[in-house]
């Protein structure tokens, strides 16, 4: 024994200090006097601290070959304490030293051994170090954590535990390896691509996703789980990688994502996956959100290209979580993203919409409908994330790739005899075409909902207004309807729409909660302007003669809505106009509107006129428009809205012949001129009701038309003689062809003009001042006649006066032409 003594005071100090903190039976525990002089030692002597971890790592080693696992422990808790209290800047080679211990523990195949070794390293990642590494690796610990993440032991407790302890030690390693710039990148696809699948694993593994909702912001944030569960560290280890991604690694986090749940077909049902990716909305820096929905818009591209590996459930399933995430990236989709995300899911519904036409089954159709709805409703949230002015670019360009289709039919002979067969069936193309347009106006129907309407001139440029005024007279009758409820959306000022009841009588406005408003300056101008265009369209709308009652319920609507988003008194005039005009067209014989279409237009009228006289409140015009309508429910109940614009009523409701309607008794109409004395009487405007409706055509569309000559649109002009206007359209195409606006004409003017002057430098000098300044201004003057002249000939010629509605027959060129 004196020998041994003699031979330990041979030992290096340090070796002396480590071998005195273990007792002579590992049940006693780790001899805490001695560990306070190893302590002591260490910090005295930072130098020392490579080999106290050199020698710890071989006793390690030792007692593991020779299974005495209570002298593993001793050894591991020194090693914990010496890293918690020593930060010298030699501290690197320390840690060498205990990274290897660590590896050795994790390699056993004892679960207590491998939790114990995670233990150490998490306590380890939250050290910060002085000295940077150059040379430190976390290969290994990636590889071993994340094979404890899909520990499949049978027994549950155990599974749990080793699963827990695998999510800490990736815990671990991503908060070491991300605040070290200068160690290993673990952004790589080999690091990554093992830490996201085991984080997806356990995020769902365990729980019942069937009964989470995940509809709203706050569900999602009550959903966060517990730490204590391999589910909820999974979702904390999950947001904490994303939190500090940057811009160049997001796409690296979401490859392994997605195809995570590719491999383990976790898309559907989508209610996992849709919590993922609003998590990861959450939880990454909000300028990148948009990467995440171009990576969700190319993971559709994907399936698209590769139909044999993917099922219109799966993409349905992809759309439906885009549409959930969208909402999460409400401050990052500015800029040129919004144009390149908008355009991208309109190719996906493109797409849709051509490959429906050739599906033969009818279960492959309606999931093909649905994912052109799970589209349409992607691109409405989308929309409504923008502010208002790009809603109303995306409206405008939704518009713009709408093609208008001129009616082949409206109330003339010659045009009802040019109708197409009902019975050719009509061309897959031409299938495709009028789905992909419903699809389009879906989108803007979406659109249109999601902006919130001020004034008339911002929510309506030309560009938005002009387009869809000229779908209003589309010749595809669901078009029509659908472009149709998008103008009510956006002249629908004070959120009256959906309170205004067509078919349903009230006895005032406040029993159906709507709300009048007085006209800004900026909607008379726009009226002023544009009013005529708009009431004109809606006049030739209400005669077409594939109208349903739909369409005039819809119709009345928008009148009523107008008057009470504008309330000024030349609204109420025009709107009344319109209703006149189309009640005198549904009693003349020259119209081809049906029996039903007659009714409805009178209908209209009666709930039109009922609304004016609760608005006014006036007593003559309540007395009238009740007469009216009750000499109506007592011998023409067919007349009233509620047995043609109610469902139930609709088909009770007998509707005369078309004959028996031409002879209508005046009592059962309502007369202009009546109305007209009554609102003159009450203070409106009201003098021109008595004059039938009229087009005017604006400044800006002779500009436009004047501008855009062609051939065609001068056969066009010689054409539309046929109802009457030779003389003024041959004037007009004279006058154009003798003298065109060029290039040259101006030039000539211009010559002119230079000549005069030149003459001018060579008058008499004889002549006094008086002379030389009158003929000065001749010249001038001449001048400029001759350029106005010029001018005027393209103003005036494009915009005659046509006289009102009921002096002509209309044709295609005078109705669309504007």
């Amino acid at each position: 024994m004196a020998c041994c003594g003699c031979f330990r005071k041979l030992k290096p100090r340090y070796k002396r200090h480590v071998e005195d903190i273990f007792p002579s039976s590992p049940d006693e525990g780790i001899v805490s006097s001695q560990m306070e002089k190893l302590t002591y030692y260490s910090l005295s002597a930072p130098e020392k601290l490579d080999r106290i971890g050199a020698y710890l790592a071989k006793r390690v080693k030792h007692d593991l070959a020779r299974r005495r696992y209570g002298y593993v422990y001793i050894a591991m808790q020194a090693l914990d304490e010496l890293l918690s209290e020593c930060h010298a800047r030699t501290l690197n080679l320390f840690v060498e030293s205990f990274l290897r211990i660590v590896q050795h523990l994790s390699e056993t195949t004892l679960p207590d051994l491998q939790m114990q070794a995670v233990k150490s390293f998490v306590q380890f990642s939250k050290i910060e170090e002085v000295v940077p590494s150059y040379h430190r690796r976390y290969d290994f610990f990636v590889s071993k954590f994340s094979s404890m993440c899909f520990n499949g032991s049978d027994d549950l407790n155990l599974r749990k535990r080793l699963r827990l302890s695998g999510l800490q030690g990736l815990q671990g390693v991503i908060r070491k390896a991300v605040s070290d710039d200068l160690s290993v990148n673990i952004w790589e696809p080999g690091h990554i691509g093992k830490i996201c699948p085991s984080l997806i694993f356990n995020m769902h593994e365990g729980v019942d996703w069937s009964n989470r909702d995940t509809s709203t912001v706050e569900s999602i944030q009550a959903a966060v789980l517990d730490d204590s569960t391999p589910a909820g560290l999974a979702e904390t280890c999950l947001r904490n990688l994303l939190g500090k991604a940057s811009f160049g690694n997001i796409k690296s986090v979401l490859v392994p994502i997605l195809n995570h749940l590719d491999a383990n077909s976790l898309w559907v049902p989508n209610t996992f996956t849709t919590h993922l990716f609003q998590i990861i909305m959450f939880s990454i820096q909000g300028q990148y959100c948009y990467l995440v929905i171009q990576s969700l818009i190319e993971k559709l591209n994907g399936q698209q290209q590769q139909p044999q590996r993917s099922s219109m459930s799966l993409k349905i399933s992809v759309v439906k979580v885009i549409e959930a995430a969208m909402p999460l990236a409400a401050g990052s989709i500015m800029g040129p993203s919004v144009l390149e995300i908008f355009h991208l899911l309109l190719q996906k519904l493109r797409i849709a919409t051509d490959s429906l036409i050739g599906m033969a089954k009818a279960s492959e159709q309606a999931e093909c409908e649905q994912y052109c709805d799970a589209v349409v409703c992607a691109l409405g949230t989308f929309v409504g994330l923008l502010p208002d002015y790009q809603k109303t670019e995306v409206m405008t360009f939704l518009v713009s790739k709408l093609p208008f289709h001129e009616p082949t039919e409206l109330y003339s002979e010659s045009r009802s005899s040019q109708s197409p067969d009902p019975t050719i069936q009509s061309l897959p193309s031409e299938e495709a075409e009028k789905m992909n347009r419903l699809t389009l106006v879906k989108c803007l129907g979406q659109a249109a909902a999601a902006y919130r309407p001020h004034t008339l001139s911002s929510t309506l440029p030309l560009s938005l207004f002009d387009p869809l005024i000229r779908l209003l007279l589309d010749s595809d009758p669901e078009i029509r309807l659908q472009v149709h409820r998008v103008v009510q959306k956006l002249v629908d000022h004070n959120g009256n729409l959906e309170n205004v009841s067509i078919g349903v009588s009230w006895d005032s406005l406040q029993e159906l909660g709507l709300k009048a408003d007085q006209a800004s300056k900026q909607d008379v101008l726009f009226m002023k302007k544009n009013g005529n265009h708009l009431y004109w369209t809606l006049y030739v709308y209400g005669q077409l003669t594939t109208n349903t009652p739909q369409h005039y319920a819809i119709l009345c609507k928008t009148l009523i809505v107008l008057c009470l988003s504008l309330g000024a008194d030349l609204v109420i005039v025009e709107s009344l106009r319109v209703i006149l005009g189309l009640q005198d067209l549904s009693c003349s014989a020259s119209s081809h509107m049906s029996a039903e279409l007659r009714c409805c237009i009178h209908a209209m009228a009666a709930t039109f006129m009922h609304f004016v006289a609760k608005w006014t409140g006036n007593r003559n015009l309540l007395d009238m428009t009740d007469m009216v309508i009750g000499r109506r429910e007592r011998n023409a109940s067919y007349l009233l809205s509620k047995n043609l614009f109610n469902i139930e009523n609709a088909v009770a409701a007998k509707i005369p012949s078309v004959e028996d309607l031409l002879n209508l008794s005046d009592k059962l109409l309502f007369e202009r001129q009546s109305i007209s004395d009554t609102l003159t009487g009450i203070g409106h405007e009201a003098a021109h009701l008595s004059v039938p409706l009229e087009r005017k055509r604006r400044k800006e569309d002779s500009l436009r038309h004047k501008t855009s000559v062609s051939p065609k649109d001068k056969d066009s002009v010689v054409s539309s003689s046929e109802v009457g206007r030779d003389d003024i359209s041959v004037q007009a195409l004279d006058m154009r062809k003798s003298e065109e606006i060029t290039f040259e004409s101006l030039k000539k003017i211009l010559a002119l003009k230079k000549d005069q002057d030149d003459a001018a430098d060579h008058l008499p000098v004889a002549m006094t001042y008086e002379e030389m300044v009158a003929q000065g201004n001749a010249q001038g003057q001449r001048f400029k006649n001759r350029l106005n002249e010029m001018l005027d000939i393209g103003l005036t010629i494009d915009a005659p006066d046509f006289g009102p509605m009921e002096n002509w027959t209309a044709t295609d060129s005078e109705l669309y032409a504007y």
